[in-house]
């Protein structure tokens, strides 16, 4: 059973134990989106070890979830642009390592911005980044097909959670542009530049270009300049308002079933601002908690 036992490598079983304690403090839309993660991405691998039809399932879902040009453009088929989020390909150990990490990430990063905006809001938000990554990944593959000789771009993929969580660094990094963040724990950089050098090692580390890496870093500038929450998402009072009309029942449901609260759509909670070292300015403060290269870098399936 390759698939099952690619998740008892001692590294494996590493990372399960640290993504537990992270899921741990979750609220329930991250929550909610992993669970949906782990049922879409390892539905397919855990029939075909039963021997249940997991090659058709696959397909199906493969239909429902990869974006690519061939897909979602010659196809006409728009569910990808949404649903990519929730489906990464495994087929072996390298792979279930890579959705492990994609769930690490997820969990590590993505609860700020649920708390900040509501869980509502949040799994707006969700859909507003994962659709407008795939529209720039499409874009830049419409651009890059004619002109690279080799490069399949029409068959090049957009899958997983990776995109979100790096969206979600790319807006941290905004925020705090004159900060420093440490690569590899070798050399810092602005923060600023931080994403675009993650992207860059990726590549070298895989041998091809991460384009799906790149497509979330420029949805994240672009969300961040253009002020896309006010036009994408839905005002806190709208979201109040759906949420004692429409879904009273919503929070103690999913939170029956998956754990974690539902954070309403009033005003953000407080935070304490950071404290600056002596002498520095906040804004050249180190930039806390980032460790995307701790292990394995991300591998894009082709």
């Amino acid at each position: 059973l390759p698939y099952c036992t690619a998740f008892l490598q001692p590294s494996h079983l590493t990372m399960g134990v640290a993504l537990s304690a992270e899921l741990a403090d979750c609220p329930v839309g991250t929550r909610l989106l992993t669970a949906a993660y782990l049922v879409v991405s390892g539905g397919p691998p855990a029939l075909a070890a039963l021997g249940l039809g997991g090659s058709t399932s696959r397909a199906r879902i493969q239909d429902l979830c990869l974006c690519c040009v061939i897909n979602v453009l010659k196809r006409r088929n728009v569910s990808p642009l949404l649903l990519s989020a929730l489906y990464r390909p495994i087929s072996d150990g390298q792979d279930a390592l890579a959705a492990l990490a994609e769930l690490q990430m997820t969990a590590a990063y993505l609860p700020a911005h649920e708390k900040e905006l509501g869980t509502l809001r949040y799994l707006a938000w969700l859909a507003a980044c994962t659709g407008g990554s795939n529209a720039i990944f499409l874009l830049l593959m419409k651009l890059i097909g004619p002109r690279i000789e080799g490069c399949n771009a029409d068959l090049r993929f957009s899958a997983g959670l990776w995109p979100l969580p790096m969206i979600s660094l790319t807006l941290q990094t905004l925020d705090r542009p004159h900060a420093r963040a440490n690569l590899l724990g070798l050399v810092d950089v602005p923060s600023r530049w931080y994403p675009f050098a993650v992207a860059v090692v990726l590549s070298v580390l895989n041998g091809a270009v991460q384009w799906e890496t790149l497509s979330a870093i420029a949805f994240g500038h672009l969300y961040h300049a253009l002020r896309l929450e006010e036009l994408l998402l839905p005002s806190r009072r709208t979201a109040a308002s759906i949420e004692q009309r429409y879904l009273r029942r919503a929070p103690g449901l999913l939170g029956s079933v998956l754990g974690g609260r539902w954070v309403s759509a009033g005003p953000p909670p407080f935070q304490q601002p950071p404290v600056a070292r002596r002498g520095a300015r906040p804004d050249e403060d180190n930039l806390q908690g980032f460790q995307l290269f701790g292990g394995q870098g991300h591998r894009l399936g082709d």
